[in-house]
């Protein structure tokens, strides 16, 4: 980073912000200071790329397992808890960072309640 640092090539900027029309960022705090998923919205459809926030589809059903690099392993998982009542049964794309393939799906609940990963994006 340092090159490009010094070079005046980077942007700091705050973890709410737009980058552009249909394009911005959410704060994901908990894995390290400044975590943020990144918002995709063309129309009424959306995508949400996760980086850091979750490893493994299996923290969408189980929050609290965490990430051994966690900063803060409480605070990581109530964000993970705040993105799965947020995102789950609405039919956004949910892009993994981290995840095996296939990489991108939804978040269902079941008749019980809990949420699953639905890969590819399949609804049902």
């Amino acid at each position: 980073m340092r090159p490009l640092l010094d070079r005046g090539l980077v942007d700091f900027v705050e973890t709410d912000h737009r980058v552009c029309d249909g394009v911005h960022l959410e704060a994901a705090p908990g894995h390290t200071p400044g975590q943020v998923a990144v918002v995709v919205e063309s129309g009424a459809e959306r995508a949400v790329i996760t980086g850091d926030l979750v490893h493994h589809p299996v923290q969408f059903i189980e929050p609290d397992v965490p990430s051994l690099a966690d900063t803060d392993a409480a605070l990581a998982a109530a964000t993970r808890r705040a993105f799965v009542e947020r995102y789950a049964d609405t039919g956004t794309l949910i892009v993994g960072t981290h995840f095996p393939a296939p990489t991108a799906g939804v978040l269902q609940r079941g008749g019980d309640g809990s949420v699953r990963f639905v890969a590819d994006g399949r609804r049902g």
